[in-house]
């Protein structure tokens, strides 16, 4: 109805949109019945809604820091995003081999042991993998071949080898290929779409960044160096007058009236 024209019109009863609200609304309407239905009788355990409308999961709504999830992908558990990745990879034209599908698969189901099986995938943070990261330098070494660990989940195998157990530990090469399956797995979710950034890059075995070292001068560099000009000439202390040379330096040897200096440049 048209308020401000006073004018209305209809809907042919044969379309498919009409009929399919028709029915969502008699299905919720039903289901209601029923529930108040039971409360009148004093069930202590009202009957399940039969409507898939009201049968569906709450939505899990983004918060501050999470991922953005664009399709409906996005949203799956963690446990359940292995099925889409599994899928998508080996139905693609570069499938992975079965063994390194495996690794893969390990490192996942560890790592959703860990931060928990129905965390929705977009809810992943960086902090999540840093946690997993750290819980990997603990964890016992080839686990799947020990009797008492094999059947375990990550969580409970931490917790052995947190308990004195003399289990050998993971070595860093195993640490970073762990590391490596679970951000080629979520690179996927990226490049298909169902996430807008991958939390796995940037964490890495080692915890401190690696710098390139310089190599210190030799004592006869040193004395090539301070045998050389400007560094051979006899500074007079009551006329050091550096102003005038072409480049800019600072004092690093004094030795009785006599300066070396290095340059900055």
């Amino acid at each position: 109805m048209d308020v401000t024209t006073s004018k209305s019109a209809s809907v042919p009863r044969d379309t498919p949109i009409r009929n399919a609200m028709l029915k969502a609304a008699a299905g919720v309407l039903s289901d209601a019945y029923t529930h108040g239905l039971a409360e009148i009788r004093g069930l202590a355990r009202p009957p399940q809604p039969k409507s898939p409308f009201l049968k569906a999961e709450p939505t899990v709504l983004p918060a501050l820091g999470d991922n953005t999830p664009l399709t409906p992908e996005g949203r799956k558990s963690l446990e359940q995003y292995w099925e889409v990745y599994e899928q998508v990879k080996q139905d693609s034209s570069t499938p992975v081999k079965a063994k390194t599908l495996e690794r893969r698969r390990v490192a996942w189901t560890e790592f959703h042991e860990l931060t928990g099986s129905s965390l929705p995938i977009f809810k992943v943070q960086k902090s999540h993998i840093w946690a997993y990261r750290d819980a990997l330098k603990r964890a016992p070494a080839r686990s799947g071949s020990i009797s008492e660990l094999r059947r375990l989940s990550f969580p409970e195998k931490l917790e052995k080898a947190r308990n004195g157990s003399n289990y050998a530990k993971l070595d860093p090469g195993t640490i970073k290929d762990r590391l490596r399956q679970i951000q080629v797995v979520l690179q996927l979710a990226v490049i298909r779409g169902h996430l807008v950034s991958n939390p796995a890059v940037g964490v890495t075995e080692s915890s401190s960044v690696t710098r390139p070292s310089r190599r210190a001068y030799t004592t006869k560099e040193l004395n090539v160096i301070f045998t050389s000009a400007p560094f051979d000439r006899v500074w007079p202390l009551e006329d050091d007058n550096t102003t005038d040379l072409p480049t800019y330096w600072f004092t690093a040897i004094r030795s009785g009236s006599r300066y070396g200096y290095f340059s900055t440049v």
